[in-house]
């Protein structure tokens, strides 16, 4: 049986990070966030699943980075 994945809006994943829309699109373009999938010239989406990995990989290098500031005091 197929799952079906959930897709995210621009808007969605801005209400998720509690930013503005144009913060998301300025992350894609960073390379902070997973690119969106295109349905179309008008229509994108984000996977939930991709944005729950960047947002957990992205909790552990802060971590990560906050453990060896500590230990380098």
């Amino acid at each position: 049986m197929p799952t079906h994945e959930e897709l995210l809006t621009a808007n969605q994943v801005a209400e998720i990070l509690k930013c503005h829309v144009t913060q998301v699109y300025k992350m894609i373009k960073k390379g902070q966030l997973p690119k969106m999938v295109k349905f179309g010239q008008r229509m994108s989406r984000m996977r939930r699943s991709q944005l729950n990995e960047c947002l957990r990989k992205t909790s552990q290098d802060v971590e990560l980075r906050i453990t060896q500031q500590s230990e380098a005091a």
